[in-house]
Parts: structure tokens; sequence; C-alpha cells
């Protein structure tokens, strides 16, 4: 192994640490939402497993069902992707992570100050097309959309803000 794939990792482990040491909040918000964590780093492939161990920590602390949870995971990546390869094409930035929970529902925010992109506006792919004729890209923000219930954009000051939204199960059990 290398020495900076060896940084990397060690990195990545320490982030993973810091994710799952996370205290949760009871600051209430104006939207019944409750925030949980909030997390602000740069907008690096280096740091985005750390975003990922604290969705995944958020969703286990709400009762999400593992493959729910394994479903958080993968949308977090796809869109942090999407981030660090296009929002900053100038100048680095940084990425901030909202874990908020309702009575109902875990809300994911992922926001950056890149350029103004609402990637929901973007026509889903075809997929029943030929490979060769398809559009490249697309296929991540449209995977976001198949497994989260609800993905919404808006536009914030000079944020992009894209919510993910997980619905709780009946059969998950609330936090305590």
């Amino acid at each position: 192994m290398h020495e900076d794939e060896a940084t990397v990792r060690a990195q990545a482990e320490h982030e993973r640490r810091i994710a799952r040491d996370i205290q949760v909040s009871s600051r209430p918000r104006a939207d019944s939402l409750r925030l949980l964590a909030h997390c602000r780093m740069p907008a690096d492939v280096i740091h985005i497993a750390a975003f990922q161990a604290l969705a995944v920590a958020c969703a286990q602390w709400f009762g999400i069902a593992p493959d729910r949870a394994a479903d958080i995971e993968l949308a977090v990546e796809e869109v942090l992707a999407n981030i660090i390869n296009h929002a900053y094409p100038e100048a680095p930035g940084d990425v901030v992570l909202r874990c908020l929970a309702g009575p109902d529902r875990l809300v994911l925010e992922v926001a950056d100050r890149g350029i103004p992109f609402d990637a929901l506006a973007v026509p889903d792919p075809r997929l029943s097309a030929d490979i060769t004729e398809r559009e490249i890209g697309g296929l991540g923000i449209y995977l976001v959309k198949q497994v989260m219930d609800q993905v919404e954009y808006r536009r914030e000051e000079d944020s992009n803000v894209l919510r993910l939204v997980v619905m709780r199960s009946p059969s998950s059990s609330p936090p305590s």
C-alpha cells in the first residue's frame, strides 16, 4: 500500500469514528424537525465515508431498517460525487450535511455553495434506450430518486440544498 493510500484510509477511519461519536441534539426547529447532527467538510472524495457514516448513524438512531440505511448510504455517496465533481469548478468548497428527524421521517439535507444547479430538473435517463444512444450522466440522481421516499431541491441564499427524505416504516422502532 502506498503512503498516500494509507493516509487516505487512516483519515477516512478517523472521520468514521468522529461521525459515530456525534451527540444527538434536541434543538427544535420551526418545521417540527429536530436537528440530530450537522457536519461541514471540504468537498473532497476523502470525506465521503465520514458523511456516509454520519448519515447511517442518524438512520440507525432513528430506527431505520438496515436495508434502508444502505439506501441512505448510497444516496449520500451519489449526491456527494455530483457535488465534488461539478459544484466547485474554479475553487475548492465545502459540503454540509444536516440530519433532521420528525415524528415520521428522517431528513438529510446536503448543501453546497457551488454553482446553482437543480439536479432534479434534469430529465430521467432513458433506460430503455440502447446504451450507445444514452446521454452520459444522470444515473446517479435517478438512483437517488429511486431509493429515497422524497427528494427535493431548493436554492437558499447562495446554497444548493438537496433534501433526501426517508419515511419511518410502521415496523420501525422510534428513538427513545
